[in-house]
C-alpha cells in the first residue's frame, strides 16, 4: 500500500516525520529550559512550536492533495469521463 500512494504520501510522511523531530526537540528544549531556568533554551521553544505548526499544514496539505486528485480520478471513472491521472 505504501509504495502505490504515489509522491504525494510520501512528501505528507516526510512532513509528519519533520513534525514528529521537532516536537521531540522541543519537549527536550522545555525540559531543560525549565531545570536550568535558562532564557536562551526557552526562547526556543516557540520556534519549535512553529516548526511543528509548518510541518502539519504541510503534511495535511500534501496528503489532501493526493486523496482528492485519486477521488476525483474515481468519480471522473464512474461517470464515464476519460482522465489522464499523471496530470493530475
Amino acid at each position: 500500500m505504501l509504495a502505490s500512494a504515489g509522491i504525494s504520501g510520501t512528501i505528507g510522511r516526510a512532513f509528519l516525520l519533520v513534525g514528529f523531530i521537532g516536537a521531540i526537540f522541543g519537549a527536550f528544549a522545555a525540559v531543560a529550559g525549565a531545570r536550568r531556568n535558562d532564557q536562551q533554551i526557552i526562547r526556543l521553544i516557540p520556534r519549535f512550536a512553529t516548526l511543528i505548526f509548518a510541518a502539519a499544514v504541510g503534511a495535511f496539505a500534501a496528503m489532501e492533495y493526493d486523496d482528492h486528485s485519486r477521488l476525483l480520478v474515481g468519480v471522473c471513472a464512474k461517470s464515464g469521463i476519460v482522465v489522464d491521472a499523471s496530470t493530475l
